[in-house]
């Protein structure tokens, strides 16, 4: 199982979520020709619905590296990754 989201979580307010590439179309060709048996394409509302406050921190590394320039940046994918894992339950990763 494969994944395809762009997560508005890791991205600030003034940030470039707007104008983020989105090419589907073209990525699920690349997943197909990788033999990709399934793929899995959740909106931002299935991720994070109205209400929705429960977020994933983690103080080891998100202070360096792309957490340097923009904090929010680690709490967005900890919180996707977890989301994601949750939700597909992978026996491998």
């Amino acid at each position: 199982v494969s994944s395809i989201f762009v997560n508005p979580a890791q991205f600030a307010p003034h940030e470039d979520f707007g104008s983020y590439p989105r090419q589907q179309e073209e990525d699920l060709a690349k997943l197909e020709a990788e033999g990709v048996d399934m793929v899995f394409l959740p909106t931002k509302d299935m991720m994070y619905p109205d209400g929705f406050d429960t977020y994933v921190e983690s103080a080891v590394g998100s202070e360096r590296n792309e957490g340097a320039v923009r904090p929010h940046f680690f709490k967005g994918v900890a919180t996707v990754c977890c989301k994601l894992f949750n939700i597909v339950q992978p026996d491998a990763v």
